[in-house]
Order: C-alpha cells, then structure tokens, then sequence
C-alpha cells in the first residue's frame, strides 16, 4: 500500500505546474531569455525601470506591476522599449521581469 501511495505522489508530482516564467522560450533544465514586446530599433533611452515577478515549484508566485507604474517609478515620460526578460531553472524556479526604457 505504501508503495502505491508514493507512486500515486510521485506522479501527481509531474503532473502539476512546475515553476515556469510563462513567456517565451522554455527550458526543462534552464532557460534565460530577452524578448521584445514594443519599440523598434528606436534607442534604448537614458532611463531604465524594471519589475518581476517569481514563481517557485508552480506553486508560490509573488511580484509583476504594470508598464506605466514601472516607467513611472524610474521617471520615464517617454517609452522607447518593452522587454521581458525570463529566467527558470530546473522547474523549481522560474521569474519574468518587465524592463522599460525611455526618457
């Protein structure tokens, strides 16, 4: 009976949601990756406002704010670009960060 309850655990366990960023590209034992959202080839911009949010085991998620609350808390009037940034390992841990740029 023990056995039949930790097979029953163990496969309940690769059924759930491990930790993933959500977005783009993923990778079962890692992954890191920039993908643009909005803004062409128009300049980075002198500032930089950047927020995430974090996942562990899928199960805990914590973070995130909007574009206008990012730009706004690192003083960008004017938005040249949109970035998400993605990081996950192992599918313990996974966090995607929202990166604004502008003047």
């Amino acid at each position: 009976m023990r056995n039949i309850l930790t097979t029953l655990l163990l496969c309940a366990g690769l059924l759930v949601s491990c930790a993933s960023p959500g977005f783009g590209p993923n990778g079962g034992l890692f992954s890191s990756t920039t993908t643009g959202v909005h803004g062409a080839n128009n300049g980075a911009g002198a500032k930089v406002g950047q927020a995430c949010a974090s996942s562990i085991l899928g199960f805990i998620g914590v973070g995130g704010e909007t574009v206008a609350n990012i730009a706004a808390s690192a003083g960008i009037t004017n938005i040249k670009s949109v970035n998400l940034k993605t990081f996950s390992i192992l599918g313990l841990y996974a966090n995607l960060c929202t990166v604004v740029t502008g003047d």
